[in-house]
């Protein structure tokens, strides 16, 4: 299995919350999260945050693409 590079992790991870999230401020603020750049992408944080906000229900496509990213990004 390749490496996922961070910036596609990123953009998948914006993708994903993007379709599920009902307020426009809460992605801003998980994607904030993300981009931290002095460490990989913190997804046991975002992860618990997002199970905070309000969402639509998330598609088989988009559970598949939070594994992948807990996957190469802790969980």
């Amino acid at each position: 299995m390749d490496i996922l590079k961070r910036e596609d992790a990123e953009i998948m991870l914006y993708q994903v919350l993007k379709r599920t999230l009902i307020n426009e401020n809460d992605l801003d603020v998980l994607m904030e999260i993300a981009k931290m750049a002095d460490r990989p992408i913190p997804m046991k944080a975002i992860l618990y945050k997002y199970s905070e906000m309000e969402k639509r229900e998330l598609t088989k496509e988009d559970r598949d693409i939070f594994d992948t990213l807990i996957y190469f990004y802790g969980p």
